[in-house]
């Protein structure tokens, strides 16, 4: 009989977000960004690496970046910003796609690097993100599954319905939006007992979704291999789930669930190669490349560009930065606007 992985039932229907539910791919990922998920349930690969970053070393206790005439910190100026929101990103994603199998489109989160993290009415400092990054790369399974935000993460300064472009910029951590267009922050951040829908809870807490309440997550016991797991097996002290990559399983449908380890390939049975992606129904298909016809986003089309590059008008074309010259014919990456010819970081009022 079909093994039943509970980390499969949670296919992320967001992030387009921190990076980025778990489970299986959907096209939907990109309707909204939260931090506790992956970064986007779709297909790509970030090309920073947390290991090479040296954050604590290099972070220390350095000032977040420098005044701005309105008095706001200007995170934005300091180089190692950067650095810092793309290894923290890219280790999301890896996290993923280590828990759940597949591939995960963080390029365009990386492009708005810093701003993903530190824009604008975002509460984290650089030092706060660069100490984050270990419990990123570290993170349970089973805490992706239950979609919790790593407390190192502050949420931010804007309420429930208010504009958004970045999770960093809410008060409940989830910004619901397209990666092209303006978003609202969702209502969240909510304590234990609350009623809740999925990814509502506050930092470090979990929705258990068959109450609809908030669940403190100090109450999740992490066990071994073999152990009776989930919220149908409670311990004296809290919920049973499983610890680092171990998955809360059956071998069938009337089975006990227990932990154990998955064979979390890309693709199912097999591993893609770099030139490929995995597509929901367990295939691998080549990437366009530069200049190929593609899919557009939202589609189920195939097929998928190569992670560097956006499908623009049925052609894998190059994505433009922040300054850089652009025009119908030439995009700015997801996150930001042609303005003038030039590509500017979308701002979307509170």
């Amino acid at each position: 009989m079909r093994s039943c992985c509970i980390g499969q039932l949670y296919v992320w229907t967001i992030v387009a977000a921190l990076l980025l539910p778990a489970g299986c791919k959907t096209q939907a990922a990109s309707e909204g960004s939260q931090d506790a998920r992956t970064v986007d349930a779709s297909d790509g690969k970030g090309n920073a690496g947390a290991g090479d970053v040296g954050l604590q070393d290099s972070v220390g206790d350095r000032s977040t970046g420098s005044m701005s005439p309105d008095g706001s910190t200007d995170r934005g100026s300091d180089p190692q910003a950067t650095q810092v929101c793309r290894a923290a990103i890219t280790a999301l994603a890896e996290r993923s796609k280590k828990c759940f199998g597949y591939d995960v489109d963080d390029a365009p989160h990386l492009d708005a690097c810093p701003d993903y993290y530190f824009s604008p009415d975002s509460n984290r400092s650089v030092a706060e993100v660069a100490a984050c990054i270990q419990e990123l790369t570290n993170r349970p399974c089973s805490d992706l599954d239950l979609n919790i935000t790593p407390k190192c993460l502050s949420p931010g300064k804007r309420p429930a319905g208010s504009g958004c472009l970045f999770p960093s910029q809410c008060e409940s951590n989830f910004c619901w939006s397209a990666l092209s267009a303006c978003a609202t922050c969702r209502d969240g951040n909510f304590p234990p007992g609350a009623t809740c829908e999925r990814g509502q809870c506050r930092a470090g807490d979990f929705c258990d979704e068959g109450a609809a309440k908030c669940v403190d997550g100090g109450t999740l016991v992490h066990v071994a291999q073999g152990e009776p797991c989930l919220s149908s097996s409670k311990s004296s002290s809290g919920v049973v789930v499983c610890q680092g990559d171990l998955h809360c399983a059956n071998d069938g449908v009337y089975a006990a669930l227990s932990c154990r380890t998955m064979q979390n390939l890309n693709c199912g049975t097999v591993e893609c190669d770099a030139a490929s992606y995995c597509w929901d129904t367990g295939d691998c298909h080549l990437y366009a490349k530069l200049g190929e016809a593609c899919s557009e986003p939202g589609s189920f089309d195939f097929p998928r560009c190569v992670p560097t590059t956006r499908c623009w008008k049925g052609r894998c074309t190059n994505r433009r930065l922040a300054g850089e010259s652009c025009d119908d014919q030439q995009p700015c990456s997801e996150f930001y606007e042609c303005m003038g010819g030039t590509c500017q970081l979308r701002a979307c009022p509170a």
